[in-house]
């Protein structure tokens, strides 16, 4: 049996890229987003969400009115 049967850990990733006479080919991330969810961790507080939200709608409203 394999190494690589034996322990799926063991296998090598996939290369980012390969390599074709010539040329480099870059090879598609292998993330899903599934697999990023979480990943990346959320502000420190959302409190001030709300008015960011709103000091874009009337940035907004302004620049459409140019008032």
């Amino acid at each position: 049996m394999s190494p690589e049967l034996r322990n799926p850990k063991a296998s090598k990733p996939p290369k980012p890229f390969a390599i074709d006479g010539g040329s480099v080919r870059l090879a598609p991330a292998p993330l899903t987003l599934e697999s990023a969810f979480g990943s990346v961790k959320p502000a420190a507080s959302s409190t001030g969400f709300d008015a960011v939200i709103r000091s874009a709608k009337d940035d907004k409203a302004l620049r459409t009115t140019g008032v």
